[in-house]
């Protein structure tokens, strides 16, 4: 497999973020606009062995100012998955065994994010970036001679995403002045060379 097409997707988030910096400028938002969301779901994983992971995450939003809508976001995500699939016990793929794996997914975010109706009490937004991961796997398995083994590897990849969402504004300055507290839903597309993964996931935020 060629890997053109991940630099085309992968050139696809860099310019719409170097677009977020260039709009032309419309809504003032204020220099000292944040906002910080703590997320956790669950998502369907492309992989040999693990089909669903659980996934929590942090991330910080903030608004460009003096422009349309346009954000910037960082986060962190750890997920994990296990499951059940096939190990070959030799080159030729003669000799077969079951294999338990468990997945464990670190991950750094960065983004650009379109806001609409920004400043009402729902928000839609969408947004692109890219994702860099390291993924940790832990193996177990039994061979011909029906002796457990334990095998375990790492490696780190990049890929992109895409996201959709919506958030609720509530409870306006009742935590803090000048601050609103934030639900929502959010799901995103992860595509990366190795695999790819849809997370769904609740959003609890804090933003002012």
């Amino acid at each position: 497999m060629t890997h053109s097409p991940m630099r085309w997707f992968t050139a696809l988030p860099l310019a719409l973020c170097a677009a977020a910096c260039r709009t032309n400028p419309a809504i003032p938002f204020q220099a000292d606009h944040w906002q910080f969301f703590v997320l956790g779901g669950r998502g369907a994983v492309k992989d040999d062995f693990v089909e669903q992971r659980n996934l929590v995450g942090l991330e910080v939003v903030v608004p460009r100012e003096n422009t349309k809508g346009w954000c910037h976001e960082v986060g962190l995500h750890f997920a994990s998955g296990e499951g059940n699939g096939v190990r070959n016990l030799n080159h030729a793929g003669t000799s077969t065994t079951t294999s338990e794996r468990e997945l464990d997914f670190r991950e750094l975010l960065v983004g650009a994010r379109q806001v609409y109706n920004r400043g009402e009490r729902f928000e839609p937004y969408f947004g692109v970036g890219i994702a860099l991961f390291r993924v940790d796997s832990h193996e177990t398995f039994l061979d011909a001679s029906s002796v457990e083994h334990h095998d375990g590897d790492h490696w780190n990849d990049y890929g992109i995403y895409m996201r959709t969402g919506v958030l609720w504004n509530t409870l306006r300055g009742v935590l803090a002045e000048e601050t609103e507290l934030k639900l929502g839903l959010d799901m995103r597309g992860l595509y990366a060379s190795d695999y790819s993964a849809l997370e769904f996931a609740l959003v609890l935020g804090l933003g002012k």
